[in-house]
């Protein structure tokens, strides 16, 4: 086996859930391109190199996607109808039915689904999607649906944007935007059989009852919190390592889109939690937006 420094290095970043450690920090050019991948309110974050990223996936022989991009300058006031965006605006496309949510009845269409990031977007991280996808190998070590890394997708582009500004600012209103240069986002957009998934996937059924509402929050909370590094079972499910794991957003997160006149109770998340889905997701890709947003004025309010 090889034991060249950086594949060391590579080995400590990746096995250590992609906590980053004393290593990144030394060995990282400051200057050199990152990728902000963390989801929640403005900086700081944790910063993973692009590099060892790619590294990672040379090393490893995965060959690149080459997903089209399509750069696009969108004012505000347009957002609502522009005819740039007009497949995707409130598509919402609703999971596969199922049974008992463990057992999933396929669908005879794949769904648009969309991944957004809002943070420190350059050529090389344009770059970077396009070749890679949104790759768990960016993640964080725990997040909402997963104590372990995953990667989101929602049915909803509207969403996607919204959480792009939100993980950029710590609002969710677009239009509240104001720093000097204009906002800009990557929509990543796939076409997504779920039921394709050899390690499963999931629908949390949706909350009908406050008390189901609140187990639901406690979920993802204890998913976001925890520090044993053993999945958590979904509610109403019995088994905890699920390929994919989808919801309808969380009651609080809906509060947050009030603004936002889209079905919000049609909105779904859905986690890649492993490398398998999570290449899948991005290998079933249509394009990669990368929009500018220019003006001011309340287009999310509007929606």
């Amino acid at each position: 086996m090889r034991t060249s420094s950086i594949k060391q290095s590579i080995t400590r970043v990746f096995s250590d859930g992609y906590e980053l450690g004393s290593w990144l920090s030394k060995s990282m050019d400051q200057a050199k391109p990152r990728r902000w991948w963390l989801p929640g309110p403005p900086p700081p974050r944790r910063l993973i190199s692009l590099k060892a990223v790619e590294e990672s996936y040379r090393q490893d022989g995965t060959p690149p996607l080459h997903v089209p991009v399509r750069h696009i300058t969108i004012r505000l006031a347009d957002f609502p109808k522009s005819p740039d965006l007009a497949p995707y605006l409130g598509r919402l496309d609703q999971p596969p039915t199922a049974v008992d949510y463990e057992s999933v009845i396929a669908k005879s269409e794949p769904s648009y689904l969309f991944h957004g990031c809002g943070n420190a977007i350059d050529a090389e991280v344009v770059d970077s999607f396009a070749c890679r996808g949104p790759s768990i190998r960016f993640a964080r070590s725990r997040s909402y649906f997963s104590t372990g890394r995953a990667v989101y997708w929602s049915n909803s582009i509207e969403f996607a944007i919204a959480w792009s500004c939100f993980a950029e600012t710590g609002n969710w209103d677009l239009w509240r935007y104001n720093k000097d240069q204009p906002f800009q986002c990557l929509i990543f957009v796939s076409r997504v059989d779920l039921t394709a998934m050899k390690t499963g996937l999931y629908l949390i059924p949706k909350p009908q009852t406050p008390k189901e509402e609140q187990a639901l929050a406690d979920w993802c909370e204890s998913n976001n919190r925890s520090s044993r590094g053993e999945r958590i079972a979904p509610p109403k499910s019995s088994k905890a390592s699920w390929g994919i794991i989808g919801s309808r957003i969380p009651r609080h997160t809906m509060q947050s889109l009030k603004k936002l006149r889209t079905k919000c109770d049609d909105i779904w998340l859905f986690a890649t939690c492993d490398e398998s889905c999570s290449r899948k997701f991005a290998e079933a890709a249509v394009e990669i937006l990368h929009i500018t947003f220019t003006g001011r004025g309340g287009a999310l309010s509007r929606l």
